[in-house]
């Protein structure tokens, strides 16, 4: 793989440039991918029956997750 680096004799400005994140999407996301490395731990348990259930009974909180902190909370149990 070659890489071609661009011949920038001046900076780019970045002043203008806007990104938009759909907040909403990216805390499921983060809800689910932290559930993930949850599971994944609790693999080695027995009994993991239970894992799906509990997945749910959380998920269904996320979309009233207003800030971050709200997710972090719901994680956290």
């Amino acid at each position: 793989m070659c890489l071609i680096k661009p011949d920038l004799k001046d900076a780019v400005s970045l002043g203008d440039m806007k990104i938009r994140v759909d907040k909403r999407a990216e805390w499921n996301q983060i809800f689910n991918e932290s559930w993930s490395r949850c599971a994944i731990s609790l693999l080695h348990l027995t009994c993991t029956r239970g894992l799906e259930a509990m997945h749910d009974k959380y998920a269904v909180l996320v979309p009233y997750v207003n800030q971050r902190a709200d997710l972090d909370y719901i994680i956290a149990k």
